[in-house]
């Protein structure tokens, strides 16, 4: 056990001084039903909204991927920097991803202004809706310009054929990231995505929720095989049905 301990510390220690989310075990399962029920061999991991990269250094660990095949986009400047000093050799973007190719402004909380660091979105958030770790709530949110991408378009430009993992989470607009992937979708092969709840929505002008984002994977011929609901958002995973073995 304290094997298993003194690994987890030293992935952590790259991290030290910039208070990541440390949700990296959550993505256990989902490695484990890869290997058990699809025919995935995972070379190209991508992540949007990736925070500080951890979740995408995670992946690339267990599943032995390249740093150069390792793509990661974060809007939040401060993190991007952080990205870009911790992990030189993921391919790393400073760019909004989204629906539409234009100038936008990224809410952004500076470093060590609130407690979760991963509050920072394209929409303004509605204070009333924050839980209790997000720490002080009257905290004001910097508006940052940024440029915003489709994923149709940079997967053309940089001939990105396929990706094997999808890790996205970009607070509140999840929806219009996948819709931005266009036909592109068909060449991911799983997704882990976050969603905001119908019924409790965090952030003004907010058009994401859960039955747009299941209706568009299903559409897309992706299987979920896991849900959980926390709060006002909800995490669920997606399996493309032509990369699942059958087992019957």
């Amino acid at each position: 056990m304290r094997l298993f301990c003194r690994k987890k510390d030293r992935f952590w220690d790259k991290y030290k001084g910039y208070n990541p989310v440390q949700s990296c075990d959550d993505l256990n399962k989902h490695i484990q039903w890869l290997k058990t029920y699809t025919n995935i061999i995972p070379g190209t991991i991508m992540e949007i909204g990736a925070n500080f990269a951890q979740d995408a250094n995670y992946l690339a660990e267990k599943f032995g991927i390249n740093p150069e095949n390792v793509w990661v986009f974060e809007a939040h400047p401060e993190m991007y920097d952080a990205i870009k000093k911790i992990h030189p050799k993921f391919k790393a973007f400073n760019y909004a991803v989204f629906d539409k190719e234009q100038e936008m402004i990224f809410n952004m909380y500076s470093l060590g202004s609130v407690q979760n660091m991963g509050l920072s979105s394209l929409l303004e958030i509605v204070d009333v809706s924050l839980p209790l770790n997000c720490g002080e709530t009257t905290v004001q949110a910097h508006p940052y310009a940024i440029k915003s991408v489709r994923m149709d378009n940079f997967m053309d430009e940089y001939r990105i054929k396929e990706v094997d993992f999808l890790k996205l989470d970009v607070e509140g607009v999840n929806y219009e990231v996948l819709l931005g992937f266009g036909d592109r979708l068909k060449d991911v092969k799983c997704i882990h995505t976050e969603s905001e709840q119908y019924d409790n929505l965090a952030y003004k002008r907010q058009k994401e929720n859960w039955t747009k984002i299941k209706k568009l994977l299903e559409k897309a011929n992706f299987e979920m095989t896991y849900f959980q609901k926390s709060y006002s958002q909800a995490d669920s995973f997606w399996v493309r049905k032509d990369v699942i073995k059958k087992l019957y």
